[in-house]
């Protein structure tokens, strides 16, 4: 038997208002296993308490999804039906939730933490938690691959810190247009990966709100063997989750509650691999454009002069010899000069001679003998 305050459900779900016992409000319909029994490994001392049943309550924490909505395997942690909604067994919850704070605290001794929350409900409060237990988060949109293809995912991540690392120190030797067009990409991949630019390796845990909704991050971790922490609804599959926590991931109240007290657990630890996260807008800041320097080159004179005057060596100017040539070789020279002409004109002659001989063979000599005959037969 849970005694419950006056609740109001604060989502469109249903509205419940009752000052008696829960129990008998609802029509038990399940009647689940015992919940299994924290490892060794993961039991650690905690000064951080659970949060009240009367707190849970209030927050809708108890409320799931439409009964014709649910998913049969979710049938161990569903307490009963109540107008057709299914309500969650919170006698349940807490020592889920309890398993899954010590773990994740113990997982962030030995290795970085991601929370991912894309619902649009849930964006602000998983951006504010990670920010306060310094750890790494996604809460825009999974990239496909962020773990499988971890070394690709990083090939962009590099690109948007040194985008971000161009513009702290002032972009050199670019135009106004390619500095637009850098910060469409910085504003592009910030998007995507603003929460994980300080991730260098995988995470060794996953905390999720809705893995429904974050199927593609769920699959991802199962192939990877990453411990997947997360809210599960009715209308999800538990068996696939590492450490569930039955509880309403729908309504802000609810997601707050459970979110708070995951980032206490790791903020109580201290972990090594806390990080600190810096969030600049530079799509509205002014990004200082530093022109590229130039090199300034003396004339080639005055170094030719400071050359000159520097060294040790003395430049002494060459007196040209001319050599005489000999009276026989110039002889011979215009002798064959010469002959060299009297050769020339006699090749010309003869190509006259040929010039000749080929106009009176050729066709006009025979037209001029045709019409030298026709003129002497006329006179006859």
């Amino acid at each position: 038997m849970i005694k419950s305050d006056t609740v109001v459900a604060t989502d469109s779900k249903v509205e419940v208002k009752a000052e008696v016992k829960v129990q008998a409000s609802v029509t038990s319909t399940v009647n689940p296993p015992a919940v299994a029994p924290v490892p060794e490994l993961y039991k650690t001392d905690t000064k951080i308490a659970l949060p009240e049943t009367k707190h849970l309550l209030k927050a809708g924490l108890q409320f799931g999804h439409e009964a014709k909505r649910w998913n049969p395997k979710f049938a161990d942690f569903i307490f009963g039906k109540k107008n057709d909604i299914h309500i969650i067994d919170i006698s349940k919850t807490l020592p889920l939730l309890k398993r899954a704070g010590d773990y994740i605290a113990a997982a962030a001794l030995r290795g970085p933490i991601l929370f991912v929350g894309t619902k649009r409900q849930a964006s602000d409060v998983v951006a504010d938690a990670a920010h306060a237990a310094g750890a790494h988060y996604i809460t825009t949109r999974w990239a496909g691959g962020l773990m499988t293809n971890f070394t690709q995912i990083q090939i962009s991540v590099n690109r948007l810190n040194d985008l971000e690392r161009q513009f702290e120190e002032g972009v050199t030797g670019r135009t106004k247009y390619e500095v637009a067009q850098m910060r469409k990409d910085w504003e592009r991949l910030n998007r995507l990966y603003t929460g994980v630019k300080q991730l260098k390796q995988r995470p060794v845990a996953v905390f999720m709100v809705d893995p429904e909704f974050e199927s593609g991050a769920v699959r991802e971790c199962n192939y990877l063997d990453i411990p997947v922490v997360a809210m599960v609804d009715t209308n999800s599959d538990p068996s696939i989750i590492d450490y569930p926590i039955p509880s309403n991931d729908d309504a802000l109240g609810s997601i707050k509650l459970v979110v708070d007290y995951i980032t206490a657990r790791i903020d109580e630890v201290n972990s090594p691999y806390r990080v600190t996260h810096k969030q600049k807008d530079y799509t509205k800041e002014e990004i200082v454009i530093r022109k590229t320097e130039t090199i300034t080159t003396k004339p080639i004179a005055e170094t030719v002069a400071a050359a000159a005057t520097t060294s040790e060596r003395k430049t002494v100017t060459a007196t040209p010899v001319v050599e005489a040539k000999p009276a026989k070789a110039e002889a011979d020279k215009k002798s064959k000069t010469a002959k060299d002409k009297d050769a020339k004109a006699g090749k010309s002659a003869d190509v006259a001679e040929k010039d000749a001989a080929g106009a009176q063979g050729g066709i006009l000599g025979r037209f001029q003998e045709e019409k030298n005959k026709k003129v002497a037969s006329k006179s006859k």
